[in-house]
């Protein structure tokens, strides 16, 4: 073992010649190494991010770095070095590299040599064991130097969970995941599982892309306040000094040009518009005839060159993958002449898709790079998108639309690396507009950083800033647009991009052009974030594409200026705003709301509907005035426009209308709103006009909650005056039982509060016994809210256990006297006429047999007796024996 003076830059370099079998290194490679073991010795940092640009040898700086952290181990103290990746295949490369990069070095023998274990954890039990196998040995104080490899996904299983690094691991563990601009944030599963099981405090993160994420956890911070990478090597540097090709070299974009359209109907910029909807299609015929120009293409361009070369076709989807590639085998069994077979064409998908695995398709798993070079045609969706090492790849084909600048710059370099006979690059896009995918990638031709503020800056632009893009609104209206066009064919377009070097002369557009264009971007936006929302089918919520759409809207209508509002005016915003008023959340509509405010000051029609929301929101005051002012407001608007009825329901007129039957038992009204005349406060349990004005409002409406309140209604009023037993009133009753079921507490109490239970009472007392245990069974879902209809439903069962009783106790003396007290006529009326009658309740107890409870009472002498006399002596008694086959057994 060594000391860290030992790792001079020529040992260094010499260590790199070894591993890569005589192939000098690249200088950025031999820096980082000297780098990170400087830093580590001096303990001031334990956290490094290498920004390396992809294709420039990260990989190996990762194996070398290994070797030097255990072969300086005696100093550094570090004994187990993690290398973490988030693909499998990617593990599985990263294995493969390192190992023969410390067999070369074995083989050279000493001063080289490193006796370490370079393990693969295939699986979470196999990671489990060699973790336990690296306790025991810092427990003894003999461990054995090892270079771990393995993914993220391993330590966030069931296997693990409970496992926790020791305190004497973890300080002699250091972590090197890969690609952290991806799996990699702070506080997400992955992260913390990793955290938990290795309990490393050092990380040397690598990416040939960092973002936020990336520069936040592992950046260092500079004195500035921003992150940076700890070192450097960006793709500016990487093209310019020809260890990469430059993606800008050849790059085509695919012109969709579309038929069945009447011309005089739709403008240019309309057509426009639609053909880049078709260049996002998935359709079969838009599919097939894209997978036949990458043959016709491929073949042209790449059959004649000195080496077998391959191209990569970057799909939507892996249900694409599957379509797209045995498309392409029936165009080469078609088309001989493209010199491509079906076993050089094939698909690489996770998983299984519709039943189908990768060994379906291809005859076999493509489980590493080495199985994915055997194709000359590969098509892939998010597998081998990145990271996949084959210099032979000289087309990259991309259907997927790409807004990332980390996944633009990843998916551009898969086909950039050099080899003998390669001229350049070429990219097939048919899915980006207006080299957008290079305007993507422009942020990691320079240095970047993390602002204090959480934004991923570059500090040495080399090109044009993105423009204003427009809203992505194809997925959203393909389904209305795709059945009335059809493609008729395909252009490739070769996008003059700049070179490199000659990037500031392109890019300096004036001041004047410059805000036109942003000021033409920023208009074409808000035209189709409008028709956006205008489509909205009804009935379908809104998607993350409309919420982006109406967020948008919304800060563009909250800066008030008068010209954006009159803009937004002429695109008929108000009609949008109405669709989010039908179709959105709770928030969406509050976004909407927001909208309308300020639009109301130039669209009369925007003025209504945003007083129309407000009145309908006013419905769920607490001040009862305030609440029926609301009420008659609406149903004054909605007998001018009915169309707005969709918009109070959804904005919550009903449930709010249901809710003020109930909540104002006694409020506070004066005489003068509903009588005239007086002025003076009165205090009503429930005043008629007001609730006929809410039963009338409800009708209007039409949703679910509206509809099921008035048939309640409905069913209750021509319960009231029953007094036979009819097929009608057995329909209706079972009809409201069904009701019943689904209404709310609120709609219920309103019920009651209407009549039901005396309806029902009504039921009890005249009907037959199938009407009564309809009634039952409605009464007990009442007892909720109302303890009459508690007692109702459970009427005929009590007096049937109390005449069954041989000898009547205490509690059921008591429970006699209750129901004696109900069936005793009661006083009632103004004091000029007082009548005695028994109630309906009463009825129902007399007509279920009270009396013969009543007789036994009086037997017994007991103190109920008084009022069992009572009960005996009633005019409803007298009927009950003038007319006994009224009486209702007990059954």
């Amino acid at each position: 073992m060594h000391d860290v003076a030992w790792a001079t830059k020529h040992r260094i370099t010499r260590v790199y010649e070894l591993g890569l079998a005589g192939k000098a290194p690249y200088p950025h490679q031999v820096e980082g190494i000297q780098k990170v073991l400087k830093a580590l010795v001096a303990g001031n940092q334990k956290r490094f991010l290498h920004y390396y640009a992809p294709r420039t040898g990260k990989t190996f700086v990762q194996a070398a770095l290994a070797y030097w952290l255990l072969m300086l181990r005696k100093e550094l103290r570090f004994s187990l070095v993690v290398i973490v990746n988030d693909r499998e295949f990617l593990d599985t490369q990263s294995f493969e590299a390192v190992d023969i990069f410390l067999r070369r070095l074995r083989a050279a023998g000493n001063p080289w040599a490193l006796e370490a274990d370079v393990v693969q954890a295939e699986t979470s039990q196999e990671l489990r064991a060699v973790l336990a196998g690296c306790e025991r040995g810092v427990a003894g104080q003999n461990d054995r130097p090892t270079i771990l490899l393995t993914t993220f996904q391993k330590l966030n299983t069931q296997e693990l969970a409970l496992i926790r690094a020791s305190e004497a691991l973890a300080a002699r563990t250091l972590v090197m995941p890969d690609e952290v601009h991806r799996s990699h944030s702070e506080w997400g599963s992955l992260t913390q599982a990793m955290d938990r099981v290795l309990g490393a405090s050092h990380f040397v993160a690598l990416t040939g892309t960092p973002n936020l994420q990336a520069l936040e956890r592992f950046g260092t911070l500079c004195l500035d306040g921003q992150r940076r990478p700890f070192h450097t090597y960006h793709l500016g540097q990487a093209v310019s000094e020809g260890l990469v090709m430059d993606p800008r070299i050849e790059y085509n974009e695919v012109d969709s040009i579309i038929g069945g359209l009447d011309d005089s109907c739709i403008s240019e910029r309309e057509k426009s518009r639609l053909q880049l909807l078709m260049s996002s299609s998935s359709e079969h015929h838009v599919l097939q005839s894209r997978t036949r120009l990458v043959l016709e293409h491929f073949s042209s361009t790449c059959g004649s060159l000195s080496y077998r070369a391959q191209a990569i076709v970057l799909c939507c989807s892996r249900e694409e993958v599957l379509r797209a590639t045995k498309l392409a085998r029936q165009v080469a069994r078609e088309r001989v002449d493209l010199g491509m077979t079906e076993s050089e064409i094939l698909g690489a998908f996770s998983s299984h898709v519709d039943g189908e695995t990768e060994k379906h398709l291809n005859g076999f798993f493509l489980k590493s790079a080495s199985d994915a070079k055997k194709a000359r045609l590969l098509f892939v969706a998010h597998k081998f998108e990145t990271g996949y090492d084959n210099p032979a790849v000289t087309c990259l084909y991309v259907f997927r639309k790409i807004d990332a600048s980390t996944l633009a710059t990843q998916v551009l370099l898969r086909h950039c690396s050099k080899r003998a006979g390669k001229i350049r690059p070429i990219t097939v896009d048919f899915a980006n507009r207006d080299g957008q995918l290079l305007e993507a990638m422009s942020m990691y031709f320079g240095d970047v950083s993390c602002q204090p503020w959480g934004q991923v800056v570059r500090e040495r632009p080399e090109a044009r800033p993105r423009a204003v893009g427009q809203a992505s609104s194809r997925k959203a209206i393909e389904k209305h647009l795709m059945s009335r066009i059809h493609l008729e064919r395909l252009e490739v377009r070769r996008v003059p991009t700049p070179q490199h070097g000659a990037v500031h002369a392109a890019v300096a557009p004036t001041a004047s052009n410059s805000s036109r264009a942003a000021h033409q971007a920023a208009r074409s936006e808000v035209h189709t974030d409008l028709m956006l929302l205008k489509i909205i089918p009804p009935g379908q919520a809104l998607g993350g594409v409309e919420r982006s759409s109406l967020s948008r809207l919304q800060s563009k209508a909250a800066a008030g200026h008068m010209g954006t509002l009159a803009s937004l005016s002429r695109g008929e915003a108000t009609a949008a705003m109405k669709k989010v008023l039908q179709n959105g959340e709770k928030s969406d509509q509050q976004q909407a709301l927001a909208v309308l405010e300020q639009l109301q000051k130039v669209d009369p029609e925007a003025e209504k509907v945003y007083t129309f929301a407000k009145q309908v929101q006013d419905i769920g005051s607490q001040n009862a005035e305030k609440c029926h002012g609301s009420v008659l407001s609406v149903l004054g608007t909605l007998a001018k426009d009915p169309s707005l009825s969709e918009i109070a329901s959804k904005l919550g007129a009903s449930e709010a209308g249901i809710k003020a039957l109930t909540k104002f038992g006694s409020f506070s009204l004066s005489f003068g709103q509903f009588f005239g005349g007086f002025d003076t406060p009165f205090f009503a349990g429930r005043n008629a006009t007001f609730y006929r004005t809410i039963w009338k409002l409800l009708g209007q409406l039409h949703d679910d909650d509206a509809l099921l309140a008035v048939s309640c209604k409905t069913c209750v009023d021509d319960l009231k005056n029953v007094q036979t037993s009819s097929a009608d009133d057995s329909a209706r009753l079972k009809a409201l039982k069904k009701k019943i079921s689904l209404a709310s507490n609120f709609l219920l109490k309103a019920l009651v509060a209407e009549g039901l239970v005396d309806s029902l009472a009504a039921v009890m007392a005249f009907g037959d016994i199938g009407l009564i245990q309809i009634a039952e069974s409605i009464l007990f879902r009442l007892q909720e809210v109302s303890n009459e209809a508690g007692r109702l439903s459970f009427s005929r069962r009590v007096l049937q256990d109390l005449l069954q009783q041989k000898k009547l106790g205490a509690d059921d003396l008591e429970l006699a006297q209750g129901l004696l007290a109900i069936a005793v006529p009661r006083k009632h009326g103004f004091p000029f006429s007082v009548n005695c009658e028994t109630s309906l309740e009463g009825r129902v107890l007399h007509r279920f047999g009270v009396t013969q409870l009543a007789q036994r009472v009086v037997r017994l002498q007991d103190r109920t007796g008084a009022l069992a006399k009572e009960v005996l002596q009633s005019p409803t008694y007298g009927a009950e024996m003038a007319q006994p086959a009224k009486r209702l057994r007990c059954a």
